[in-house]
């Protein structure tokens, strides 16, 4: 058998992911659809839903337990087996699906509430699994073609094979694989550098906390995130800034309207404004789970009284 024998190409195995990211979304919109008032409810980072559905999903049925194929491999012709050919340990295909889920569901992640130093370290680990992770999985596909192996098959020992072959590929680019994780740290260090440079420019980092802590105090809000909006005029040559204010409600208020006022109130108090500088704030209620989303918003501007 030559070195690419068993194999499970690129093209397989992405049609297998694919398939499998459907029947999730699918299983995502269910619960959704049926949990809505629960999960519009719940505070915190609810993405977490979906990364252990997720890894449930991975872990289990690319083990031994469940035959090393989930059901997109079913349906492409693919296995996960160990480095010595053998059905990889649950313990194993766990770890694996963590690797393969958590970029997933850290992509757009928002976390609030968090000491600045807690902050400082869930942007380094944010930008390791989305941006280090994914760099060196590019690599790793041009570059570590005999096996095929990625970012999270290194971690657990695994390898993805056809069907119907028994016995892993051999062939390892040590080369590639040495390069792709430096490729990684290198890029989560840009990508942190830049985003904090990026942040602190459009919206200084202690400023920003300040207000999320603010708004997020008030009664009926779960979480909040605040962008800074610029917006410019050709014609004119005119300049517009705007504070962006999301805020997820646990339940629509009866008054939508005083509460973004409140929450105009809180911004206010704690940031100052740019001259010409306003406040829009949009409420939304509704769900992320990682797999599935859904949600309804209402854009206000707040009300200031002239005292």
């Amino acid at each position: 058998m030559s070195s690419k024998a068993g194999k499970a190409g690129f093209w397989r195995r992405l049609g297998g992911f694919l398939i499998d990211g459907i029947l999730l979304g699918l299983v995502g919109f269910a619960l959704g659809t049926a949990l809505f008032d629960t999960l519009a409810r719940l505070p915190g980072p609810t993405r977490l839903i979906g990364l252990a559905v997720g890894v449930a999903y991975y872990g289990l049925l690319a083990s031994g337990l469940g035959g090393g194929r989930t059901l997109g491999m079913r349906v492409v012709g693919a296995k996960v087996v160990g480095l010595d050919g053998r059905p990889l340990a649950l313990g194993a295909s766990l770890w694996r699906a963590l690797w393969l889920q958590g970029p997933l569901i850290v992509n757009g992640m928002m976390l609030t509430g968090l000491e600045p130093i807690l902050m400082q370290v869930w942007i380094v680990v944010a930008a390791a699994l989305v941006f280090g992770v994914g760099v060196a999985n590019l690599i790793l596909i041009f570059g570590n073609g005999h096996t095929g192996r990625l970012v999270h098959d290194l971690l657990s020992g695994a390898v993805v094979v056809r069907t119907e072959n028994d016995a892993p590929p051999t062939g390892e680019k040590r080369g590639a694989v040495v390069f792709a994780a430096l490729a990684g740290v290198l890029v989560t260090a840009l990508a942190f550098g830049l985003s904090q440079k990026a942040m602190d420019k459009a919206l200084p980092f202690a400023a920003l906390l300040r207000i999320q802590t603010a708004v997020a105090a008030l009664p009926g809000v779960l979480e909040t995130s605040v962008v800074e909006n610029t917006m410019f005029s050709f014609l004119g040559g005119e300049k517009r800034q705007s504070l962006i204010v999301n805020a997820r409600v646990a339940t629509w208020p009866s008054d939508p309207q005083a509460l973004a006022d409140r929450i105009g109130v809180a911004v206010r108090r704690s940031y100052a404004l740019k001259p010409g500088e306003t406040i829009k704030v949009v409420l939304r209620r509704g769900y992320d789970i990682g797999i599935a989303q859904g949600w309804t918003a209402r854009s206000y501007e707040p009300r200031f009284s002239a005292s």
